[in-house]
């Protein structure tokens, strides 16, 4: 395309040179415009030229890289193919080598086939010369002689030919010649055989020395080869024998490697008993321990279900009690119902647990109640017993009052009676005296006046009478009043020893719930973490179970790599030697 291009492209630069000259000889008017454009025709057609060898340089290159490109192919195919010649030479070789010791073994026995041919023409010959002379000499006797030399001639004959059968098969007759008769006719064919067969040996003589040679000579170049060969094995058995020693050394540790991995493969198979044995006790301990926590939980359990009833007829008698506190209905409902016999241990303590609670808040409120009272009592006693201080200190008073009555009642009687031997100077002072003593008396009953006359001391004696009577109901009073006390101190003490002796019940039951709860919480903890334990202790013994088979396959298999690696040790330095002892022996023989 691009030669195309070029062509065409000078095609339009004659084309163009033809138009400027015939433009130039039409327009000889404008020559200056005409040089202009020979020059910048000029100028293009150097440059297309430029580019036309550019080009051609660019294609030159191009088809140099191309060629260049399909060299390194041809090269990178050529050492691919040297590589697999290698390779199959390498094969060839020990192919060759196999054929050189079938050959030269072959070429053994042609030589031993060769020098036993040689040996028996020498011998045929030394008979035929001899068998001559004794021809000669038989010729030489007489007739007496001919027809034994005949016989020996012909017997002569027929053992050479016997002998020399396995070169040519000669026929049972002697040759026959039709010039001479008689003993000479014997001679003849006796003759005849016998240079036939000198000739069949001597011809058997010379292809075996041709062959000799050739095979001598193939000896001698296969001689050459093999000593190149040798030395190249020898160099390679020595290398054999280094990488033989390293593999000696590699196979002396790999045998203490599995020396010591059969004692640790015993220690861990003792070991592994060991822990089986520990795990089976273990087992055994945990089983046994496990039945006992379940003994112990059954027991439990029954103890719930008696606490249980327990604490309901504690709560019970408690409600009974609390029936002076509170009304019936709040009892009634306070009181929760009876635990069923078929629930659950954990259900029961719940149940349990609120009806302690209930307990509880029943004792709370209860104690409550109680300490109301007892503050109400201790009131009403304070209240009672501040009437009665009141009550004694106004009979004290009561009574001294009566007491300066009555003897102010005496000294008044006495006055009296003295009123008629007193005289009249005494009357004044008389006077006097009751109008003070009446003051007093007046100030103390609440009634003023004077004792004139026997009215006014019948009214005194009837008031202090009545206050007789009022002293000994107000004694009654406090007689029953000290009694009413003492009897409600005596319920108060009662009562406050049967809250004690209710409050230190519910604390031994409240402890010993407790003690309970923390003992089922114990046990489950105690079950759990027996159950996580032996559950452990399975997982550990799959695990080491595993673990233990793992690495008894795997010694396994690196036994049986080690005896595989020892064979073929033992292989290759067999190979290796019977080898070498082959080349020594051949090398000896030449």
């Amino acid at each position: 395309m691009d030669l195309q291009d070029a062509s065409d492209g000078d095609g339009t630069a004659s084309d163009s040179e033809d138009d400027v000259s015939h433009v130039s000889s039409r327009s000889s008017s404008s020559g200056q415009s005409f040089k202009a454009l020979q020059k910048e025709l000029q100028a293009e057609r150097l440059s297309r030229k430029v580019a036309e060898a550019e080009i051609s340089d660019l294609k030159v290159s191009f088809s140099r890289l191309k060629s260049f490109t399909m060299e390194a192919v041809q090269q990178r195919d050529h050492v691919m193919r040297l590589k697999e010649e290698a390779e199959s030479s390498q094969q060839d070789l020990l192919r060759k080598l196999n054929e050189a010791f079938q050959c030269k073994n072959d070429a053994f026995r042609q030589r031993d086939d060769a020098l036993r041919l040689r040996d028996d023409a020498i011998r045929l010959r030394d008979e035929v010369s001899l068998l001559k002379d004794v021809a000669m000499h038989a010729r030489n006797s007489g007739r007496s002689d001919v027809e034994t030399a005949t016989r020996l001639l012909v017997a002569a004959a027929d053992s050479i030919a016997a002998k020399a059968s396995s070169y040519k098969s000669f026929a049972d007759n002697l040759p026959r010649s039709s010039l001479h008769t008689g003993i000479a006719a014997v001679a003849y064919g006796f003759t005849n055989r016998a240079e036939e067969i000198v000739d069949e040996l001597l011809r058997h003589l010379d292809m075996a020395s041709k062959d000799r040679d050739t095979i001598r000579q193939q000896m001698e170049q296969r001689h050459n080869r093999f000593v190149i060969e040798v030395s190249e094995l020898e160099t390679s058995i020595q290398m054999l024998k280094g990488n033989l020693m390293d593999q000696g050394a590699e196979l002396a540790k790999w045998q203490a490697l599995a020396t010591e991995n059969e004692q640790k493969y015993s220690e861990a198979e003792e070991l592994l008993l060991k822990k089986l044995t520990l795990a089976d006790q273990e087992n055994h301990a945990l089983t046994n321990a496990l039945q006992l926590k379940e003994s112990l939980l059954a027991n439990v359990e029954v103890s719930i279900k008696h606490l249980s009833q327990l604490l309901f007829q504690t709560h019970e008698t408690v409600a009974n009690h609390a029936v002076a506190f509170f009304p019936t209905e709040i009892l009634l409902d306070k009181i929760p119902p009876v635990s069923p016999s078929g629930e659950e241990p954990e259900e029961g303590i719940n149940h349990c647990i609120s009806r302690s609670k209930d307990i509880t808040n029943l004792f709370s409120k209860l104690a409550m109640t109680w300490k109301e009272q007892i503050d109400l009592r201790k009131k009403a006693l304070e209240d009672l017993e501040g009437t009665i201080t009141r009550l004694i200190v106004e009979k004290k008073e009561i009574t001294s009052f009566l007491e300066s009555a009555l003897a102010i009642k005496q000294e008044m009687l006495e006055a009296v009676s003295k009123v008629s031997l007193d005289s009249n100077s005494n009357l004044n002072t008389i006077t006097k005296t009751k109008e003070a003593r009446s003051d007093s008396v007046g100030l103390l009953v609440g009634q003023p006046g004077l004792f004139n006359n026997d009215l006014e001391r019948g009214e005194f004696s009837n008031k202090g009478s009545a206050l007789e009577s009022e002293l000994k109901k107000s004694k009654q009073e406090t007689f029953e009043l000290q009694q009413f006390l003492a009897a409600a101190r005596g319920e108060l003490e009662v009562l406050r020893v049967t809250s004690e002796r209710q409050a230190k019940e519910l604390v031994d039951k409240t402890v010993k719930i407790e003690d309970l709860e923390n003992a089922q919480s114990l046990a489950q903890k105690t079950i759990e973490d027996l159950r996580s334990k032996l559950a452990a202790a399975g997982n550990d013994l799959l695990e080491s179970n595993k673990a233990f088979t793992t690495e008894a396959e795997a010694r396994l298999l690196l036994l049986e790599e080690v005896e595989r690696l020892k064979e073929q040790v033992i292989i290759s330095f067999v190979i290796q030697t019977a080898i070498a002892v082959g080349w020594q022996l051949l090398y000896l023989k030449m």
